[in-house]
Parts: structure tokens; sequence; C-alpha cells
């Protein structure tokens, strides 16, 4: 018979077990499924033609933060996606007055109204190209953001933690610098 203890007992080790598997310590994962998000994920994406792509997810309970980073001839761009639905990211961008990429806590290449951002379907895209500064920073970054905002004292857009996959955008980046390595 299961009784809420055992049940309890058991959620408690596949917590534990969940953390081991992923990589992440248990104050983590429990504090991202409390609060409705999922680790972030990183997977190399071929495209025909051209470079393969970094693409960094991370699952919140109302919003998909969905950040690609390209090298293109051995240079850095961050594609960084809010996902939503068709009509909210449609009205969110459209009263835009600024939009911006965050690194940490840090605003990076602003942006006036929807210059540099546009909808495509469920998503406002916001395409930057990194400097060397903003490469740097992002290696050793914990938090990755991509904002809107609509002149009022208020943000909006998506987020994620990056630190289970620095490895991977270290990797990538790496590979950015001697283009011949990135496929």
């Amino acid at each position: 018979m299961v009784t809420p203890k055992r049940l309890g007992v058991a959620l408690a080790i596949l917590v534990v077990l969940a953390s081991i598997v992923i990589g992440l310590d248990r104050t983590k994962l429990a504090s991202n499924l409390a609060n409705g998000s999922l680790p972030t994920t990183a997977l190399l994406k071929p495209v025909d033609g051209g470079p393969a792509y970094l693409r960094l997810e991370q699952e919140h309970a109302e919003v998909v933060a969905r950040f690609l980073l390209s090298c293109i001839e051995g240079r850095m761009y961050w594609n960084a996606g809010i996902v939503t639905t068709p009509e909210l990211s449609a009205a969110m961008l459209e009263k835009a007055t600024r939009n911006y990429l965050e690194i940490d806590s840090d605003e990076i290449l602003q942006a006036q109204g929807s210059v540099g951002a546009q909808v495509a379907e469920s998503t406002i895209w916001i395409f930057r190209p990194l400097d060397v500064v903003q490469v740097n920073a992002l290696k050793k970054a914990q938090t990755l953001g991509a904002w809107t905002e609509n002149g009022s004292d208020f943000r909006w857009g998506a987020f994620m933690s990056i630190e289970n996959v620095r490895g991977d955008i270290n990797r990538y980046v790496e590979k950015c610098i001697q283009p011949s390595k990135i496929q």
C-alpha cells in the first residue's frame, strides 16, 4: 500500500537521482522544479551548407528561453528567442520601446523599439553580433536573458540559467575561434 510518507520518500529519492543524472546539485534542481523551470539543455544543430549552431533552451512555466549561438567566419552571434504564443509575442514587440540582451545582470546590445528584433510565429527573436568582451563574459556567465520594455517600470522576456551547459558553450566558442573545427 502506498502511503503519503512512502510517496514523499520516493519523490525525494527521484529528485536526488535526477540531480545526479542531470549533473545539477539537489538545491538547484529542487528550486527549478518548484518554480516551474526545467534544466537548460544544449544541442549542437547542423545546418545544410553552413556551420552548426548551439541551441540552448530552458522551459519555464509561462515562457521558453531559446537562445541560438552561431559562428560565422570566426565571429559569434546570439539569436535570443522569447517563446510564448503568436498573439502575445506580436503584442509585446509592437509595444516595445527598447529590447536588449543580458549577460548575468549586465544589459548589453540595447536597441530602440523593435530594431534588431522580429516576431516569427510564437517567438520574438533578438539578433545581435557579439564582440570579444561579450564573448568572454558569455563564457563565464551564470544567466542569460532577452528582454523588451514598453516604457513602464517592468520588462518582459525570458532568461536561462547556463551553469549546467557552460562546458558546451565554452567548447563551441573555442571552436569558433578556430573556424575549421565547427561542423
